[in-house]
């Protein structure tokens, strides 16, 4: 990747053509995942996951039938926890349930969780083996890009689009195509990797957000608010979060000693852990470290 620190902007070089991009989605790709897939030690973290979503008030639902309810609820009183979990719902837990659209809903993992919440949910991809998953677990999504998904203008009071913009071709455009789908009052939440962040200033061209040839582009904090505000939204707010810290740390790691990386395994995980937490301190004095963006604005 190319970057330019003056105006926060990184690309992919050479940039692909249009035509180009779908073939960087193979049938292993993260969001095919269908959940009958899952392993007894993924099913587990995600019961775990919505044990710690459950914690968050309004949404206690997540946890109906969960044992694991009690350690979710020991677990969210850690403030990284907490930031987490609210992240984990896309910054949404203080709004008023309504009619939700997902860009680039992948699998649908995040729709499935916000319908039990009780959003009325949709959502959109591009990839036609994501969808088909998605509309396995019976959730109403359409295979398309966003401008051509025949989704109405005005519509909804929330648009989310996690890990979505860095693989837009005119991510821009994205964000007016947003826009427009959105009621007035209606909130845009995005959440993408941050080229500032510790991990890719320690791994460089190993930090794992890179992901060539997939995410075409990166983005600054300061040069998310200015697209959000060039694309019409008000309100604006932007933070970055320490959310990924520890996969991002290990999965850099085994980028960078491919070789050797098992039995780096056992310090590997320490020094995940130790990144994650001392990340997530050190927030508070530097804002913008964080290996993800969040951004939020109102329509």
């Amino acid at each position: 990747m190319l970057g330019c620190f003056d105006c926060g902007h990184w690309w992919l070089d050479p940039f692909p053509r249009r035509q180009e991009v779908a073939q960087f989605y193979t049938a292993s790709y993260y969001t095919h995942q269908r959940p009958d897939s899952e392993s007894r030690i993924q099913n587990w973290r995600e019961r775990l996951r919505l044990a710690v979503l459950a914690s968050v008030p309004g949404y206690e639902q997540l946890g109906r039938g969960n044992r694991l309810c009690s350690a979710g609820k020991l677990l969210s009183r850690l403030p990284s926890v907490r930031n987490m979990a609210e992240c984990g719902l896309m910054l949404l837990s203080d709004r008023e349930k309504g009619a939700l659209l997902d860009i680039g809903c992948g699998s649908g993992r995040f729709l499935e969780v916000m319908h039990r919440a009780g959003w009325a949910v949709s959502g959109v991809d591009p990839d036609a083996d994501a969808i088909r998953t998605a509309q396995a677990r019976g959730l109403p999504t359409v295979h398309s890009e966003l401008k051509n998904a025949g989704v109405p203008d005005g519509c909804y009071d929330a648009v989310t689009l996690s890990h979505v913009i860095e693989h837009a071709i005119d991510p821009l455009q994205l964000l007016k195509e947003c826009r427009r789908r959105l009621k007035e009052g209606g909130v845009v939440v995005l959440s993408t990797p941050n080229p500032l962040s510790w991990g890719h200033r320690i791994f460089c061209s190993a930090w794992n957000h890179l992901d060539a040839p997939r995410h075409l582009h990166l983005f600054s904090p300061a040069l998310i608010v200015k697209m959000l505000v060039t694309a019409g939204f008000r309100n604006v707010s932007v933070q970055t979060v320490a959310k990924s810290a520890l996969p991002t740390f290990t999965s850099s790691v085994r980028l960078s000693f491919a070789g050797v990386f098992k039995p780096l395994l056992p310090l590997t995980i320490l020094s995940a852990i130790v990144f994650q937490y001392a990340q997530h301190a050190c927030l508070a004095n530097s804002k913008n470290i964080g290996e993800e963006i969040f951004a939020t604005g109102v329509n």
